[in-house]
């Protein structure tokens, strides 16, 4: 099974920087220098793949490797431990592509009906993903397409550097090791990458029906509480085809139920927070939720304290972001033909709750949300897409289309109530 997503040839492309990458010069550069040859690595690479390149920066991580992070709207990073400058050129090299492909993943948008098969595996991966066993993380579809990149990529710049400088056994040898070492090649792979497969399917179904009794997605040690817990279980059982049921009564949720029980009320307050105000606010307000949520306040309490005299310094505010959510959601669900629950909806919505933050108080619009998708160089294709999924109705020059414009006109300023 080909996970590929095309490759690149170096060919004529080949940048002077490449050089720095023979051990003969890479033995002359200073830690700062080396970083800076990776960084025009990445944004060679970045420039090949039609992508907004990735800031290399030097990370103390708990292992000794490479990390790619992104948040919403933003590029995204790639984090290397210093130890890893202090040796060979080899293995910077080939985690700056690996790390450089997951970038090219998470930015990835589909085009055509292959295409979309292969953005809902990265981002099922990306989501639900094995993150140990090592041999089995190794086996993950991300994973696999990122080495097998990264091994193909450091072949070809490694070729045209001992056309120039001459091919040392030892480079050739050394560079086997660090690819063996980085893709732990197992017998019989295609069968193993089956299974890891089906495990993340069967994990994310689990997960996602979980989160409708315990929503820890927004809570990350409790969510990695849970992810592991599932993990477990479902290598187990997954011949099995196990329910959420089947997983609720087994030993594997006994054993972290007491702390799901614990924490429900405040996860559950959390969640209708964000779900009807919006997931960004400022600090203050969110520290604000947090403090209500600790204490024991209800979602229907808080609906209820809005109206005292210390809730109305915060009410202003808040009726007008839930306000603005169900206006502008109404017109984004009539505008896009995008199908609910799916990844490319969710990702859609986390850039929206974005946009919703920065243009509160703006008259948050289609419009303005088009223009603020082409404001951020990493969601150009995310524009693309939406802009074929587009239902082109007439709109008014606020945006809207004129039945939401109605509902706008017709809507009068409501006071918080009991819920």
């Amino acid at each position: 099974m080909d996970m590929s997503f095309g490759y690149y040839e170096v060919g004529d492309t080949i940048e002077d920087f490449f050089d720095h990458f023979h051990a003969s010069n890479w033995k002359r550069l200073t830690q700062e220098q080396r970083l800076h040859s990776l960084q025009l690595l990445e944004n060679h690479y970045a420039n090949l793949q039609q992508r907004q390149p990735c800031q290399i920066v030097l990370k103390e991580l708990p292992f000794i490797g490479g990390f790619y992070h992104r948040s919403v709207a933003q590029t995204g990073s790639i984090s290397l431990h210093p130890k890893i400058l202090q040796g060979k050129p080899y293995k910077p090299v080939f985690l700056v592509l690996h790390e450089g492909k997951h970038a090219q993943q998470s930015q990835f948008v589909p085009d055509d009906k292959q295409s979309e098969q292969l953005f809902q595996l990265w981002q099922l991966n990306a989501r639900y993903g094995m993150k140990r066993p090592r041999k089995y993380y190794r086996m993950q579809p991300v994973e696999m397409d990122a080495n097998q990149y990264a091994s193909t990529e450091i072949r070809r710049i490694y070729k045209h550097l001992g056309n120039n400088f001459g091919r040392k056994i030892r480079n050739l040898a050394s560079l086997s090791i660090i690819e063996r070492n980085m893709m732990g090649w197992m017998p019989r792979i295609e069968k193993s990458m089956q299974k890891v497969i089906a495990w993340i399917r069967l994990k994310h179904q689990l997960l996602m029906d979980l989160e409708a009794e315990y929503p820890v997605s927004k809570n990350r040690s409790l969510f990695d509480l849970v992810d592991q817990s599932v993990q477990k279980y479902v290598m187990k059982r997954y011949r099995k085809h196990p329910s959420i049921s089947d997983y609720m009564q087994s030993n594997s949720f006994r054993k972290i139920k007491p702390e799901l029980e614990q924490e429900k009320p405040i996860l559950q307050f959390i969640h209708l927070f964000g779900q009807t105000f919006g997931t960004r606010h400022p600090k203050e307000v969110e520290k604000l939720c947090i403090e209500k949520a600790i204490t024991g306040t209800t979602f229907t309490e808080f609906m209820s304290w809005l109206k005292t005299k210390d809730g109305q310094k915060v009410a202003p505010y808040l009726k007008q972001r839930q306000q603005e959510k169900v206006l502008f959601m109404h017109a984004f669900e009539e505008t896009y033909q995008l199908k609910h629950q799916s990844f490319m909806h969710e990702r859609t919505l986390a850039v929206v709750e974005e946009y919703l933050y920065q243009s509160s108080g703006k008259s948050p619009s289609i419009k303005g949300f088009e223009s603020f998708l082409l404001s951020l160089p990493s969601e150009k294709s995310l524009y693309d897409y939406l802009d074929k999924h587009k239902q082109h109705s007439i709109l008014t020059p606020q945006g809207y289309s004129q039945e939401v414009t109605n509902l706008i006109q017709a809507q009068k300023p409501q006071e918080f109530t009991r819920q």
